[in-house]
């Protein structure tokens, strides 16, 4: 079990943004403890971390308030659910290149630089 500070700490997220996804109803297996604090079982950290990683992605948080709608409302729903996850996957793997593109620009240009200055010192 964890705490908003923990999860914070966990996800690098500043503790109200764990508190303000909570409040929306972003995640899933959140619980109060007996003095009314938030406590985040394993299902529920997972659930933010997927959360906070959406959001860096660019993914709207009405989009991912629809897919937590829909897990919570049952097996039926859960296959919308899944086809919204897919296409977030398919969002970040389309990101995942671009990085990659842009690694590789970057390597061309250093390997590039470190040859006009060899060619220099020469």
């Amino acid at each position: 079990m964890y705490t908003v500070s923990q999860v914070a700490l966990l996800a690098g997220v500043a503790a109200h943004t764990v508190r303000y996804y909570d409040e929306r109803g972003l995640l899933v297996g959140v619980s109060r403890d007996a003095a009314s604090y938030r406590i985040f079982d394993e299902e529920a950290l997972t659930w933010f971390r997927l959360v906070v990683l959406l959001r860096a992605c660019g993914v709207p948080l009405q989009d991912i308030e629809e897919c937590v709608a829909f897990m919570s409302r049952g097996e039926d729903d859960a296959g919308r659910c899944r086809d919204m996850l897919e296409g977030f996957k398919h969002v970040l793997v389309g990101k995942a290149h671009e990085i990659d593109e842009m690694v590789g620009v970057l390597e061309r240009m250093i390997k590039r630089r470190t040859s006009d200055t060899g060619a220099e010192e020469a």
